[in-house]
């Protein structure tokens, strides 16, 4: 054991988890100074999680991969990727369709692997199981989004709705479920979603409001279905 590469190591640990700027120094600090440390993996992982708050999308794709190189089972990195790439997906960029498939990749790995994950020992059974249950909800969340990018509405709404399921929905969720319902031409169910979402204070709001209202008003225009 490297006695240094060890006190390196604690003091990365030891950082608040709201101290990202320091987390990137320490941790790119680290990788460099120990390249080959059994350590690297966990490293990466918390740069990729720092970067992403940072909002430094190529540095936490890179910082990412090289996790995934090592482990390419960490489901927090794999919901990470995989829940970002949807939100700052450029339909001009000549690449995004293979972004999107990659994030959906990501995805659907890491729900596969989430039912068998082994807890670790210093944290509740209690703890664990809500860990799990917000990765799933985020996993559902990024598959939302990724068919959304994709045209894929039905399978978007099956997505989203899965990722509600155990908590009430986000607003953004809302949102992008609303214009889903809109495009297979569910007015009426269109116009509760954006209702749900106008309840909640926050930037989509009035934006909700104002299209639970023209719903409304198609749903109330639609011709009615045959028997």
């Amino acid at each position: 054991m490297n006695p240094q590469e060890e006190a390196d190591y604690k003091a990365f640990t030891a950082l608040k988890t709201e101290d990202v700027s320091n987390q990137i120094k320490l941790g790119e600090d680290f990788v460099q100074k120990y390249p080959d440390s059994k350590y690297d993996e966990s490293i990466y992982a918390k740069l990729t999680q720092a970067y992403a708050v940072k909002q430094d999308v190529p540095k936490m794709n890179a910082a990412g991969e090289k996790a995934l190189a090592i482990n390419p089972d960490d489901v927090s990195v794999l919901v990470q990727l995989g829940f970002v790439a949807p939100h700052f997906s450029d339909p001009n960029d000549m690449d995004a369709e293979r972004k999107l498939q990659k994030a959906e990749q990501e995805l659907k790995h890491a729900l596969e692997l989430l039912p068998a994950m082994p807890k670790p020992a210093t944290v509740t059974d209690d703890d664990f199981a809500k860990a799990k249950a917000a990765a799933a909800e985020e996993a559902h969340s990024g598959l939302g989004l990724v068919y959304f990018r994709q045209g894929k509405y039905e399978e978007s709404l099956a997505e989203f709705k899965m990722a509600a399921a155990g908590s009430e929905a986000d607003p953004t969720n809302l949102y992008v479920m609303g214009i889903d319902l809109q495009q297979l031409k569910r007015f009426g169910e269109a116009a509760d979603i954006y209702a749900k979402c106008a309840a909640t204070p926050g930037p989509l709001q009035s934006r909700c409001k104002q299209r639970a209202d023209q719903m409304k008003q198609q749903a109330a225009s639609q011709p009615a279905a045959k028997p």
